[in-house]
């Protein structure tokens, strides 16, 4: 009938990674079950339940039940080949990430595995995936996204609000800790470079810790670039936008900065060569590639600010001193190109506000401004 039809449209499908099976007598399954009535789909599996039924034989139900119901409540990332799907699965979907890092040889891992269990049926509804993994398998993917093993057990959330962490965590701390994370309590974590003692260089040095003083909060009109050291394009473009701020350097209205996101290209290699996980970890980097908001590359130096889109290296913005949108340069890189970009999209003079408050202070820098302005001057 119609739902054999259907059963074996989807196994000729989705064979290469299932297996699928048809028989009139359920007694001969494993866990066979004499009360069963048919038709009925029945789909096994080696974690949760361990099996799990359906009697909807529409094709696109027959897929998304094995789709969700053949994929782990919570993912184990460990030695295991057989659940590198799983794990590639995991990284691929746009939900939330909760990972557990811990050592497997700890012995409250059963406690965190229940822990974690529970979190994910209690907060099912919150767009989180869940997933634990051994740090002795899974130690490149774990500096991969910047933390310390002396940190473990620890509790790592992605989203596109930042990364959260809850570092020498006890099992008990689980549920309430991600909790907080779901009402909103919680600070992102962000990496960032210690801020330069000595910045007094043409193009400025930017980190984390110092984007908003420089970039956001500074009332200035703010070139700024994102580079990876190893980009050939950014150390292409690094004597051009040294041209840029000397040409510039007297305008203290304008300031051309830059802020290094990734110490290695070779780092993101090294991690799937040495944990053996090749295909799911460079499934990883593609996906937190794509996931720019998590900002969370090989290597990272300075997590990047959601404000920021960065897909690629050298990355272009602008922030005007009037404030408003960021904007992104995506013209030609040569000097004359980009100061054109600058005079086209500053904001008016820090001074100007001034100028509005008291005739005495429009009078003092009506006298003291040379013919024509600055912006006139690029």
């Amino acid at each position: 009938g119609i739902q054999y039809e259907n059963f074996m449209a989807v196994a000729n499908k989705m064979r290469t990674d299932y297996d699928f099976f048809h028989t009139s007598d359920a007694s001969i399954l494993p866990r066979g079950d004499l009360t069963v009535k048919g038709p009925l789909l029945r789909l096994f599996k080696p974690f949760d339940e361990l099996f799990v039924d359906s009697q909807d034989f529409d094709d696109d139900a027959i897929k998304k039940f094995i789709e969700v119901s053949g994929f782990p409540t919570v993912v184990t990332f460990d030695a295991d080949p057989t659940n590198h799907k799983f794990i590639e699965r995991y990284y691929s979907t746009p939900s939330a990430k909760a990972m557990l890092f811990l050592r497997f040889s700890d012995d409250r891992v059963e406690t965190f595995k229940s822990q974690m269990h529970e979190a994910a049926r209690q907060l099912s509804g919150n767009n989180i995936s869940f997933l634990i993994g051994d740090v002795s398998t899974a130690d490149r993917a774990f500096e991969y996204f910047g933390l310390k093993e002396s940190d473990v057990p620890l509790l790592l959330v992605l989203a596109s609000t930042g990364k959260y962490l809850n570092p020498t965590m006890e099992p008990d701390q689980l549920i309430p800790w991600m909790k907080q994370y779901i009402y909103g309590n919680l600070t992102p974590y962000v990496k960032s470079e210690p801020i330069p003692k000595v910045n007094d260089q043409p193009v400025k040095v930017v980190v984390a810790d110092n984007i908003d003083e420089i970039v956001f909060n500074s009332g200035k009109n703010v070139l700024l670039e994102f580079y990876a050291p190893w980009c050939g394009h950014c150390r292409k473009l690094a004597p051009i936008l040294e041209e840029v701020a000397v040409s510039l350097q007297d305008d203290e209205d304008v300031v051309i900065a830059k802020m290094v996101v990734h110490f290695s290209v070779d780092y993101s290699k090294k991690i799937a060569t040495d944990s053996g996980h090749t295909s799911v970890v460079e499934h990883l980097l593609r996906h937190y590639k794509r996931l720019r908001p998590l900002v969370l590359q090989d290597g990272t130096a300075n997590d990047i600010p959601t404000d920021f889109a960065v897909e690629g290296y050298p990355a272009l913005y602008f922030y005007s001193s009037s404030g408003g949108d960021l904007l992104t340069y995506d013209g030609q890189r040569t000097a004359k190109e980009l100061i054109s970009f600058i005079k086209k999209n500053r904001g008016a003079k820090a001074a100007a506000v001034e100028v509005t408050q008291t005739d005495a202070v429009e009078e003092e820098v009506t006298s003291s401004t040379p013919s024509g302005s600055i912006q006139d001057e690029l």
